[in-house]
């Protein structure tokens, strides 16, 4: 009965009233404490082109719309909207979760196609109801890793962990720990998954990255595509990046071999020092210092004359 009235509650307060101030969103955030403890159901939760189920049960990674009013990365979703407005863009989600970018990106255009990837089988059910209650019909998702190799690896779930707050859906690993849940799982290339002839119809591809340390490896994967097409990639640096064997040599010679430059996404360009010095500050609570872009530098000039 409580998730009746709850529901209730968000039909008439919708999210995209919600999310326009701090004020909205510290009464809605009020009303969920009343109801919290009593909630079992997800709710349906309306941002006017597009539509999200919440689940409200404390270690949930969509809960966080119920306890914040909001996306967990609206800034990164404006520049997105901004970045691919009018054009024929295929934006490619690697690490998609419940959908909290496929979702919106593909309500912001409708040239655009998503195809989002996630390696975690427990958050897959949760992307096609959100993907069921939009009716979005260009979105397509597969139950894949993305690294730099074809290869089999091993996924830890993380999903109903008291870390999912940190770690989203799980990660790629070498380690097996009896008390979690592992299983292997395809990990593929980005270059060898799309062909490049039925890439060059779009004037632009998107790559959002957050793999939970296996950014830079997606990254890797990903070079056919950054050189042929015109290609801007968003990723999460963090401190798991370190655990994967990364080499800051080898990371500086792909970028400068290949014309890349990095950026925040207010375009100011930055150097992996600078990055490296961020994570330095970060304390033993968080892991990562933000999402950041890379690309090449001809493109970065025209993002900065047209945005």
């Amino acid at each position: 009965m409580l998730d009746y009235f709850f529901q209730k509650f968000c039909n008439l307060f919708p999210h995209y009233i919600v999310r326009k101030n701090l004020f909205n969103k510290k009464i809605f955030y009020c009303v969920f404490c009343i109801f919290k403890f009593f909630l079992k159901k997800p709710v349906i939760l309306n941002f006017k082109n597009y539509r999200f189920l919440a689940f409200p049960q404390k270690f949930d990674y969509s809960r966080f719309l119920l306890t914040r009013g909001d996306l967990p990365d609206s800034g990164e979703l404006d520049f997105i909207k901004k970045t691919i407005k009018n054009k024929k863009t295929l934006f490619i989600d690697c690490g998609s979760n419940y959908g909290s970018y496929s979702i919106p990106v593909a309500s912001f255009n409708k040239k655009c196609d998503v195809y989002a990837f996630d390696a975690s089988r427990a958050v897959k059910k949760k992307f096609f109801d959100n993907l069921k209650i939009n009716n979005f019909k260009k979105i397509k998702y597969f139950n894949l890793a993305v690294g730099n190799k074809n290869k089999k690896v091993i996924f830890q779930e993380e999903l109903y962990s008291n870390s999912v707050s940190s770690v989203g859906s799980g990660y790629v690993t070498n380690e097996i720990n009896n008390k979690k849940i592992f299983y292997k799982i395809e990990m593929i290339r980005l270059d060898s998954f799309f062909n490049l002839k039925i890439l060059k119809k779009y004037n632009l591809v998107f790559i959002k990255v957050d793999l939970e340390g296996y950014d830079i490896n997606a990254i890797y994967g990903s070079l056919n595509i950054i050189k042929k097409i015109k290609t801007l990639i968003m990723f999460e640096f963090s401190k798991m990046i370190y655990n994967n064997n990364f080499s800051s040599k080898k990371f500086t010679n792909f970028l400068t071999k290949n014309n890349l430059v990095i950026a925040d996404l207010k375009l100011n360009l930055l150097t992996l020092e600078q990055l490296q010095s961020k994570i330095d500050l970060l304390d033993n609570f968080h892991q990562t210092c933000g999402n950041y872009l890379i690309l090449n530098k001809n493109l970065f000039n025209d993002l900065i004359f047209n945005l």
